[in-house]
């Protein structure tokens, strides 16, 4: 099983009664969280959380198509008539945190082609990991949990039961940035972006930070050294703490 594109980690490393706890969280491309253990590599429990990191309704290269192109910073860009990616004066976070829409028109030889008005939203969800059982316990969005544990019904928040005291899970937030545009003659959705950032929540999990590296619980032991692979080697490699020797890789 092969980790593929990255899109951003976390370690956790927690001490507890019955002992320590590690996991390696990882948010790809896709859209899946998976854990792993960090000591062999081997998966825990992912689960995919709403689709592709970006994606866009406009990816056509056919002549008279529009072709929209998301980066992960938020960028975007559109082919013109000359197949050249030109770059839009604003960004997917500008759309979505202005309280009125956008409106933009494309430069033309004479003058200024189509018009477009350009709507943003914000949803989210939150995730809870349960690195001491290596699996996910339960999905929030839009005022609605899912435990993922025990059953798969919906129930509302006003009739949350807390269970039985466990450990604190890890919290991951998925925040989706959804920009639509309009056109400005018709009122027909012409294209759409979406956009997601995943980050950890609040201070629930000691020891969690961004990145391959433990923080935060000292009492833990230390955790393997984590290499990631480049852009055409995209292989996550993990060493031993003291010795250096290669556990694995994916």
């Amino acid at each position: 099983m092969r980790i593929g594109h990255v899109l951003s980690s976390l370690v956790v490393a927690r001490s507890t009664e019955g002992g320590p706890i590690q996991a390696l969280v990882i948010a790809s491309l896709d859209g899946a969280i998976t854990m792993y253990d960090p000591w062999t590599g081997e998966p825990m429990d992912w689960i995919q959380t709403g689709g592709p990191v970006v994606s866009t309704s406009a990816s056509s290269s056919e002549p008279g198509q529009d072709k929209i192109v998301p980066t992960l910073d938020g960028s975007l860009f559109f082919e013109d008539e000359d197949g050249r990616l030109m770059a839009f004066p604003f960004t997917v976070l500008d759309v979505t945190s202005s309280p009125t829409p956008f409106h933009f028109c494309e430069k033309s030889e004479g003058g200024h082609g189509p018009c477009s008005l350009l709507t943003g939203e914000r949803t989210w969800a939150i995730f809870a990991l349960d690195v001491e059982q290596g699996t996910v316990r339960w999905v929030h969005s839009e005022g609605n949990t899912v435990d993922i544990e025990n059953s798969t019904r919906s129930r509302s928040v006003q009739h949350w039961e807390r269970p039985a005291q466990r450990g604190e899970p890890v919290l991951l937030q998925r925040d989706r940035f959804v920009i639509r545009a309009i056109d400005a003659h018709s009122g027909v959705e012409a294209w759409n972006v979406s956009l997601s950032h995943f980050a950890a929540v609040g201070r629930t999990a000691p020891g969690v930070q961004a990145g391959a590296r433990q923080i935060g619980d000292q009492s833990a032991p230390p955790l393997p050294l984590l290499r990631w692979g480049d852009d055409t080697n995209q292989v996550l490699q993990a060493f031993h703490p003291d010795t250096g020797e290669d556990l694995w890789q994916r």
